[in-house]
């Protein structure tokens, strides 16, 4: 891929788009399965010691796991990434460790994470109450992956939801 543009080559790894020739209101939908989008390249270069920031709209029901983006790989200290827990929190983590987490409602959804050294502050529909456990310690990862983390094999990695819209930034605010 080579660029900061997310692609699948892969048809049976697409996430669904469109049906019937009609763009899907929810825009890219992950069906926990196989899908995921990756850049094949940096697209924020922090490690812990710097500032992230992470916007989206998502669609998970309460119930459902899986990534929602970012740079996590298969170590516990490779990038950093938004995940959807099976118990209705929304969780940043720290290589395939998750860290901060907040409530989750299910449903549309506007999460936000803000992180610089060591802290994470979440939101969801900007509010909320999150659980802070910090003890971040990542590296810069070369790959950002949509809808699942680098190297995630499992249905727990894999996202069964859909997804609006991404901002992902090199800040704090």
């Amino acid at each position: 891929v080579g660029s900061t543009d997310a692609a699948q080559y892969g048809a049976g790894r697409q996430p669904k788009m469109a049906e019937a020739g009609s763009l899907l209101a929810d825009c890219i939908d992950f069906d926990g399965v196989y899908d995921m989008l990756q850049t094949g390249t940096t697209v924020i270069d922090q490690t812990s010691a710097g500032t992230i920031s992470h916007f989206g709209v998502v669609n998970v029901a309460s119930d459902e796991a899986g990534y929602l983006w970012g740079s996590s790989g298969g170590t516990t200290t490779l990038g950093i990434s938004l995940y959807a827990n099976s118990d209705s929190k929304f969780s940043v983590t720290n290589g395939y460790v998750t860290r901060d987490n907040i409530a989750r409602a299910g449903g549309t959804e506007l999460v936000s994470a803000c992180y610089s050294s060591d802290s994470a502050n979440l939101l969801v529909d900007g509010a909320g109450t999150q659980t802070s456990v910090g003890g971040y310690n990542f590296t810069v990862n070369n790959e950002f992956t949509i809808g699942n983390r680098e190297d995630g094999t499992s249905s727990a990695t894999f996202l069964d939801g859909s997804i609006k819209e991404i901002i992902a930034c090199k800040s704090d605010k």
